[in-house]
């Protein structure tokens, strides 16, 4: 993870030393996405610091807010005669790192009125996993005290996204953003790997700076 989050920083000061001179863009987003693992959607927050290198391409980097609640099955108890299944009620606080690429198509802005293009990123992600456990019994027969617990878990993401960006006007600065796409997030601690990868949805404004 060190050596990761190392490139990272690296990466982030070449672009901010050698980059004054290229034109720059904010872009913050607000949505939901679908973690697989958790069968639910959760809030999504995005903020994207972007290098425009030509009409064409563009590239920077990315930092998320994903909150995600759910609960997960834990085992089974006694109750009489019958078992009860154990959920822990979960809060998971996801905040994914990326560096993205974007490949735009202004060419089809006079015929469809809005600017496609596709965003591929790589990057890292940290989880911070909060939930409570009533006393249960496991499916080894193990008994477990109730106790609150908070985890850190860490691992790869990558996501992949098609936007859309409208101009409300020609003289406008700003752009209103629609993203939909596929992001993979894998994070893991001492073998044991959630995956909360999954669709995501988000509208936003981007505007240079």
């Amino acid at each position: 993870m060190n050596k990761i989050c190392n490139l990272f920083l690296i990466l982030f000061i070449f672009i901010t030393t050698f980059a004054y001179s290229i034109e720059k863009e904010f872009n913050g987003k607000l949505g939901t996405s679908y973690a697989k693992e958790a069968e639910n959607f959760g809030l999504d927050i995005s903020l994207n610091y972007l290098f425009v290198l030509d009409p064409y391409f563009a590239a920077g980097i990315e930092a998320d807010f994903f909150w995600l609640q759910w609960e997960r099955t834990l085992g089974k108890k006694d109750i009489g005669q019958t078992n009860a299944t154990i959920k822990a009620k979960t809060d998971a606080y996801i905040i994914p790192v990326f560096l993205n690429a974007q490949v735009r198509f202004p060419n089809l802005t006079s015929k469809i009125y809005v600017e496609p293009s596709i965003i591929i990123g790589l990057g890292y992600s940290a989880m911070i996993l909060d939930y409570s456990i009533p006393v249960y019994v496991d499916n080894s027969g193990i008994r477990h005290k109730s106790r609150d617990e908070v985890n850190l878990y860490n691992g790869y993401a990558w996501q992949i996204l098609t936007s859309l960006a409208l101009k409300p006007a020609p003289e406008s600065n700003i752009n209103f953003t629609f993203d939909a796409g596929f992001r993979g997030l894998f994070p893991d601690k001492n073998g044991i790997e959630f995956n909360l990868s999954g669709f995501i949805i988000r509208a936003g404004v981007k505007f240079k700076i």
